[in-house]
């Protein structure tokens, strides 16, 4: 019961934003966690502990210098900077379908 009402509320979101979409027969392909967090010290401190997260078959990927995904087919994680002026960074868990 619960599940259906979470599915009413998104589409009728979507509807609220032009887009029409039916949720009971749409597949989900990616679920993120994301979580901000205000640091004391530099970027480059804490992205090396995101390449230590151990997943099978897992690759690193550095698109600059504040970003940074790590993961493989079914799981990931990514580190970058929202605001470097205030040390906020973010980390998202990314469940792939």
């Amino acid at each position: 019961m619960v599940v259906m009402q979470i599915f009413q509320r998104i589409e009728y979101w979507a509807k609220e934003a032009g887009i029409k979409v039916d949720v009971n027969n749409t597949k989900v392909s990616r679920i993120d966690l994301p979580k901000n967090a205000y640091c004391n010290y530099p970027y480059g401190l804490y992205a090396p502990l995101i390449t230590q997260i151990n997943t099978r078959n897992a690759l690193t990927v550095n698109y600059s210098d504040s970003y940074i995904r790590q993961g493989n087919s079914v799981h990931q994680a990514c580190f970058y900077v929202k605001d470097a002026h205030k040390n906020l960074y973010r980390l998202e868990t990314r469940l792939l379908n």
